[in-house]
């Protein structure tokens, strides 16, 4: 029993000492300004030092200049008092850093700006969010804001660009609902997310959207400047696109339209993907890269609206085929002017009969044909271009004979490098053609061993002409 009473001490002072370190860990900061966060004699109950911990808080009550390094793993707020605009000022080479699970809260008019080689980095899983009249503004001064975290805009909080905004892979940036992004300089480079549920405007810069990043529209956006989209990188639009004076949207990696898309003066040049099952697409457009009705990637039949003309220059429409009533269109207002690549591909297993039809294109006037058009191996297809539609119809099919008569083999299949074709009775060989999926002739020959070690890996059909009729079968190249 004589033990106890020390080991009780012990225990109490390790107690006491563990509540003393909670309450240090939480520990809120009020500085009282204007001045520079440097300033030790602005701060109660003592000043925190350029590290903020986890759990600590800091309330933001004047303007603050910061022009040295701080880390924030706790929370700032910056709340600006009722008829007050209260807020922190990174400037002069200063850089704020926020870290881990650290955030800041802008609001109620208070601000955050960014200038004179000033730099904000959000990092990890940290957190700025800007709401209640509250702004964020990256000046025109050299100021920078690198986003590895999270950036939330909401209720007439606004996020101001002038200079540079980066949003890495892991970065995201949602406008809210009220909430605003105003580029009106400088540069947004988004590898990462922008969702949008309420308002951009890019008032006067450019908006890269680089290699997997996306910019997810369903609220508004209107731009009078350049939106850039190269690599994997998507904008994709549920609600409506504004291109205004002489601003573009100049895609080079996927553009997906199922909302409105309005060319009012300015211009959307396509040289990658433009898909989607649209609303609208208004004003004449011209198109250099690839269309596809629908959503291709998930194998969703779709069609694509154009409110005007429609130029097809060159350029490749993917059309598929998944039921003698669901298959891929294009609706236009006004005029097509045909020229280019036609592709065709099926569907699910969808096999057409000789005699199925598929009006695909509807307009007011048509003009020119497809260059060239591919269609499915196995079948035969006549395409008949009206003043006003184009029809595809199947004249023939090869898998009528598939199920009737065997005129070759193959073997071995799947194959690496060298194929054998092997014909039955006297039957002479006159060609061996090798399309994929989509119809396009890969390789062709007249001999019965073929190399295919040029063929990437993937499904093929294997069209096989002789004297006495012609045959398809499947291959898998490994």
């Amino acid at each position: 029993m004589k033990t106890t009473a020390p080991n009780k001490a012990i225990l109490l002072t390790a107690f006491f000492l563990l509540i003393s370190l909670f309450i240090k860990a939480q520990t809120t900061y009020t500085f009282t300004g204007p001045g520079n966060w440097l300033d030790t004699a602005s701060w109660s109950p003592s000043y925190p030092g350029t590290k903020i911990n986890t759990g600590d808080t800091v309330i933001i009550n004047g303007d603050i200049d910061i022009n040295t390094f701080i880390s924030n793993a706790g929370t700032i707020n910056a709340l600006g008092p009722v008829g007050n605009s209260y807020g922190i000022r990174v400037d002069a080479q200063g850089i704020l850093e926020v870290t881990n699970t650290g955030t800041i809260n802008i609001g109620l008019r208070g601000y955050l700006t960014i200038s004179n080689f000033g730099k904000v980095y959000v990092s990890n899983v940290g957190v700025i969010n800007i709401f209640d009249t509250g702004y964020l503004r990256i000046g025109n001064s050299d100021g920078d804001l690198f986003n590895n975290g999270i950036i939330t805009v909401s209720n007439y909080g606004t996020l101001f660009v002038s200079r540079n905004l980066y949003i890495s892979e892991t970065g995201t940036l949602d406008i809210l609902s009220l909430g605003k992004l105003q580029l009106d300089g400088g540069f947004i480079t988004n590898a990462g997310t922008i969702t949008n549920m309420e308002d951009i405007l890019n008032n006067g810069g450019k908006m890269y959207i680089t290699n997997s990043g996306a910019l997810n529209n369903s609220g508004y956006l209107q731009s009078f400047n350049k939106i850039i989209i190269t690599g994997t990188g998507s904008l994709s639009n549920a609600g409506s696109i504004d291109i205004e004076g002489s601003s573009s949207i100049d895609n080079y990696g996927n553009l997906d339209n199922s909302g409105n898309l309005t060319i009012n003066s300015g211009a959307i040049n396509n040289y990658a993907t433009l898909l989607g099952n649209n609303i609208s697409h208004v004003g004449n457009f011209t198109n250099n890269g690839i269309l596809n009705p629908g959503v291709s990637t998930s194998n969703t039949i779709g069609t694509y609206k154009f409110n005007n003309n429609y130029v097809h220059n060159g350029s490749i429409l993917n059309i598929e085929l998944e039921s003698i009533t669901s298959f891929d269109k294009i609706n236009i207002a006004t005029g097509a002017s045909l020229n280019g690549i036609l592709n065709v591909s099926l569907l699910n297993g969808y096999e057409p009969s000789v005699g199925d039809s598929f009006t695909i294109i509807n307009a007011s006037s048509v003009s020119g044909t497809f260059a060239t058009t591919n269609f499915p191996a196995g079948y035969t297809f006549n395409v008949t271009y009206t003043g006003t539609t184009v029809t595809l119809e199947v004249t023939s099919t090869l898998r009528t004979i598939d199920r009737e008569i065997t005129i070759f083999k193959m073997y071995p299949n799947p194959v690496t490098d060298e194929l054998t074709i092997q014909l039955e009775g006297a039957t002479e060989l006159e060609n061996v053609t090798i399309y994929n999926l989509l119809g396009q002739e890969v390789l062709t020959s007249t001999e019965r061993i073929i190399n295919t070690s040029s063929l990437a890996s993937g499904t093929y059909m294997v069209e096989v002409k002789t004297n006495i009729g012609k045959e398809t079968e499947k291959l898998i190249i490994k």
